[in-house]
């Protein structure tokens, strides 16, 4: 069986908090289909979901990053499973910064 182990930073190494109100607030308000990046688009094995928001973020070829700059810390863990890729909206970062590349 292969395992993947993924780079991250403790939660005491991370400057401040992982979560980030504006993907809050966009989960609260709801983000036009059309401008949302899900995790349909990107690949799964550089994506992982915040485990409170539930937020998709893309990572960084660095490793240890989020294209939006995030650490990767224990907050973060696979994509759940058991709700479509599609129903998973990525940061507004991290989607930015995909587009763009």
């Amino acid at each position: 069986m292969l395992v993947l182990s993924y780079p991250f930073v403790s939660d005491s190494e991370a400057e401040g908090s992982d979560l980030d109100v504006d993907d809050l607030e966009a989960r609260a308000v709801g983000v036009p289909l059309d401008a949302a990046l899900t995790a349909a688009q990107v690949s799964s094995v550089f994506s992982k979901m915040h485990i409170y928001s539930r937020t998709v973020h893309i990572q960084a070829s660095e490793g240890a990053k989020f294209l939006c700059g995030r650490p990767i810390t224990r907050n973060f863990g696979e994509l759940d499973q058991n709700v479509p890729a599609s129903d998973l909206l990525v940061c507004k970062r991290c989607s930015q910064t995909y587009k763009s590349s």
